[in-house]
């Protein structure tokens, strides 16, 4: 008996050490999926068993071997990813201003509670992902939160976002590129390299875009490196007379002969960084234009800067420049100005306001030259005659109001032109302004996309790839109209003298078929839902309506019988419900701002 106790309690203190050696085991496996055992995106399809080699050394005790069964333990998965995560904003493009927001895109099976942003081994931002950003099941949406770029030097960084769960990091994202310059100004360069410059850029750009497309039309040619279009891509940077905006421009159309317009945007967008830095008064942007025939072109528009009209918006001037094109290139755009997004500022194009200004005049003066204009770019169908003729008769009396007796009647009304600047300064200001503040999601967003949005629930596959890629098609849309909801209801608030011309714009939006589901037939269905509710008394519970539905046109006829600066407050009451505060303009100059 004796000996059996000794036994039995040999045997009992190798039980217990074998459990304190499993319990050391499975404990480090825990602190090993916690803080070591990242993503499946960066994990072996099977993770480290590191006990499993400790249970087979202590025995085949059936307890032991029942152990590892009763215990809970990580997943082991099946190789598939239960997150992924794409930065969409900023990618690829050029910071100039070490605060920033950013986007990003979550697809995940598994709901992350947090994020954390970083670049280069520093902490850019970091939060909690709350339940009102899963704009869908499974799919959330981060929209314009505030990060700082902690840059040691300028040029490219490499950012990751990483997502968490309560037992660790679920997911990164693919790492994004993007160019920082944050250095302060340079002396502005002598006048003789500026018209220089100008000379190359009003006279040589041309050419190239010319030889460019020529060359792609060669059948199974590698255009990139034909003989035409390469003597003009050396001859055009050859005439460039600063070094790094040759290296720059050079950019421009590598990328593009790689295809890759993302970088070649990118790449303009240091370009016109450099004008900034060196003191140079020019403006670049480009387009990839489609024709008729469906073959796209790539543009790049070349403009010289003239005086700003310059905006104050909490208490800080933001200037609109004036941008009068100098490009040689036979196409004509529709624009009447942008946010450059290199380095944030207004861009007011000059040649199309112009044009404006003759169209509105010849409403002022003559109601019959007025429909000939736009009956034009209504549809077929779209709006009686007498409806169109109440609807310019409105616009002209706004305009006539403002304007001194006669200016109509002028070659060129200066005044005219003035109330059309400031009401493109405003649209183009305010986006400049959510550029640096990040403005929240409006609210009427994700019902106002709701059809799309639901097209893209019941597509979704079981594949997060697909998922994702959906949902980026998703945000395209969300961030596209969030930007221009806010730019056209700023404009309606503020600018007078226009505010009848921006609704009937919206309208002609609805009826315009090659804008399909853009950000601006979604603004429109807003604008012209809410405020025509709000005018006609009704509920806005037809902003998903048929755009032949008859309650747009009633909309629109019932806005332009109310007083323009009803208008006004009425947008800027609408601005407050959907993105929680409205700050106004409190004066404006045309002057350059201070230094």
């Amino acid at each position: 008996m004796i000996e059996d106790s000794g036994q039995r309690r040999r045997v009992d203190r190798r039980l217990l050490i074998a459990l304190f050696a499993l319990g050391l085991a499975f404990v480090g496996e825990q602190v090993y999926h916690r803080f070591f055992y990242h993503s499946s995106a960066e994990r072996p399809s099977r993770p480290p068993a590191v006990g499993g080699s400790i249970v087979l050394l202590v025995g085949t005790h059936p307890l032991i071997a029942r152990l590892p069964r009763l215990l809970p333990r990580p997943p082991k998965g099946d190789g598939t990813p239960v997150a992924l995560v794409e930065l969409l904003r900023p990618a690829d493009r050029t910071l100039t201003a070490p605060e920033f927001q950013f986007d990003a895109l979550i697809v995940a099976r598994t709901k992350p509670t947090r994020f954390v942003l970083v670049a280069e081994g520093r902490r850019l931002a970091q939060g909690v992902i709350t339940p009102d950003q899963w704009e869908a099941p499974g799919r959330a949406l981060l929209y314009s939160v505030a990060a700082r770029l902690i840059a040691t030097s300028d040029g490219w960084h490499t950012m990751v976002l990483r997502v968490y769960g309560d037992d660790g990091l679920i997911a990164s994202s693919t790492p994004t590129r993007v160019f920082t310059v944050l250095g302060a100004p340079v002396t502005p360069l002598p006048r003789e390299v500026q018209v220089d410059l100008r000379q190359a850029l009003e006279h040589r750009l041309a050419p190239i875009l010319v030889a460019l497309d020529r060359a792609r039309r060669i059948p199974g040619a590698r255009w990139a490196t034909a003989p035409t279009y390469r003597a003009a891509l050396v001859t055009f940077l050859q005439t460039i007379p600063v070094e790094e905006l040759r290296l720059a421009l050079g950019a421009v159309f590598e990328a593009e002969e790689l295809g890759q317009p993302v970088l070649a945007l990118a790449a303009l967008d240091l370009v016109n960084v450099l004008f900034d830095r060196l003191g140079l008064p020019f403006f670049v942007s480009a387009d990839a234009l489609r024709s008729a025939s469906g073959r796209e072109r790539f543009y790049v528009f070349s403009y010289a800067l003239e005086r700003p009209i310059v905006l104050r918006y909490q208490g800080r001037d933001v200037p609109a420049l004036l941008a009068r094109r100098i490009d040689k290139l036979n196409v004509r755009r529709a624009l009447l100005g942008h946010k450059s997004t290199g380095i944030a500022r207004a861009i007011l194009l000059v040649r199309q306001i112009e044009r404006l200004e003759g169209e509105l005049a010849t409403c002022i003066r003559s109601l019959r030259e007025c429909r000939r204009i736009y009956t034009r770019r209504l549809s077929a169908g779209t709006m009686a005659s007498a409806r169109l003729e109440a609807v310019l008769t409105s616009i002209g009396a706004e305009l006539r109001g403002l304007l001194p007796a006669g200016c109509e009647q002028r070659e060129r009304c200066a005044e005219l032109g003035s109330l059309l600047r400031l009401m493109v300064a405003h649209h183009e200001v305010r986006h400049v302004i959510d550029h640096r503040q990040g403005p929240p999601l409006a609210r009427s967003l994700r019902r106002l996309l709701s059809a799309r949005l639901q097209d893209v629930v019941v597509r979704d596959p079981a594949d997060l790839s697909t998922r994702l890629r959906l949902g980026r098609m998703a945000y395209n849309t969300v961030a596209a109209t969030n930007a221009e909801l806010s730019a056209f209801l700023a404009e309606l608030a503020e600018a007078q003298g226009g505010r009848r011309y921006t609704l009937f714009m919206l309208y002609l939006n609805l009826a315009d078929p090659a804008l399909g589901r853009s950000s601006y037939l979604w603004v429109a269905r807003t604008i012209l839902a809410k405020l025509g509710a709000r005018a006609l008394g009704t509920t806005d519970d037809w902003l998903l309506a048929s755009l032949r539905d008859r309650r747009w046109e009633r909309s629109l006829m019932r806005l332009i019988e109310i007083p323009p600066a009803t208008i006004g407050l009425w947008a800027a009451e609408l601005y407050r419900a959907e993105f929680g505060e409205y700050h106004p303009a409190t004066r404006t100059i045309s002057r350059v701002p201070d230094k």
